[in-house]
């Protein structure tokens, strides 16, 4: 790694990491809210409309029997399981596509391999910069949520910020694992941006049509949103081991294998 290309990298997207993080930090504050105006104060007119929510719009957004009216269940609903997701996606495809398969198609990384860094320096300070990235917008949707519960008077266990934390970096890393491969390959920015986003909403199809219909379950434990529960993490104050380890397992067999074809495959576009 090239701490000085990575601190670089940091610098150029200063901007748009400070933009996903204050959007993040402001509606997960928005969201614990919303809790305490819809849950806490109206529950009755809240479960009364739910009944009439067909169910694969409940199971779309994760939401299943009592769980809605828990603090972890309703941001979960509301906002992690879903809406995060959906923004934090956008932001690390965007963020890899354009670290490597854009200087590809420019032509620009022939010029900074000139160098001495070498390839595989190069994607993993890539790859750093990222993962600081992806942090500060997980640490900015923590403080959001720190900020509306104790705006709102609510208890939240400092078990369930670390909780959810650790699973949050898990999802976004497998994200950004296959991201990163898809990068590494491809020799257009929109091709490794295509690819990557056919994948999240493979996995997000495929979870869903498992909840969904009994005879599909098993196909539940081929998506990623089948180990990515922020509603047990936040309720429970724990990330359960076997989900970390295949969240984080995905993550750096990708990244290990968009490395090695870097760092063999022919750069012209």
């Amino acid at each position: 790694m090239n701490p000085t290309l990575t601190i670089k990298v940091l610098k150029m997207q200063a901007q748009t990491i400070a933009s996903y993080a204050l959007g993040s930090a402001f509606y997960s504050a928005l969201v614990v809210f919303l809790f305490h105006s819809f849950i806490v104060q109206h529950t009755a007119f809240f479960q009364q409309y739910l009944t009439i929510l067909p169910k694969a719009l409940l199971q779309a957004f994760n939401i299943s029997g009592s769980n809605i009216f828990t603090f972890g269940g309703f941001l979960g609903a509301e906002y992690l399981s879903f809406i995060w997701v959906v923004i934090v996606a956008a932001f690390i495809i965007s963020f890899t596509s354009g670290a490597i398969a854009r200087e590809i198609e420019q032509g620009t990384i022939e010029l900074v391999l000139a160098y001495p860094v070498g390839r595989i320096r190069f994607f993993l300070s890539k790859v750093a910069a990222l993962v600081l990235a992806l942090l500060a917008i997980v640490a900015a949707t923590l403080g959001g949520i720190w900020v509306g519960a104790l705006s709102q008077h609510i208890q939240v266990a400092p078990a369930s910020f670390f909780a959810i934390g650790v699973l949050a970096t898990a999802f976004g890393l497998a994200v950004a694992g296959y991201s990163f491969f898809f990068s590494a390959v491809a020799s257009e920015r929109a091709a490794a941006a295509g690819a990557a986003a056919a994948v999240t909403v493979l996995f997000y199809a495929v979870n869903f049509a498992s909840s969904l219909w009994s005879q599909l379950s098993g196909l539940g434990r081929l998506s990623i949103f089948h180990y990515y529960s922020p509603q047990d993490a936040i309720n429970l104050g724990r990330v359960d081991s076997g989900s970390f380890l295949v969240l984080f397992g995905l993550a750096l067999l990708t990244t290990i294998a968009g490395a090695a074809l870097f760092r063999l495959r022919d750069l012209s576009p």
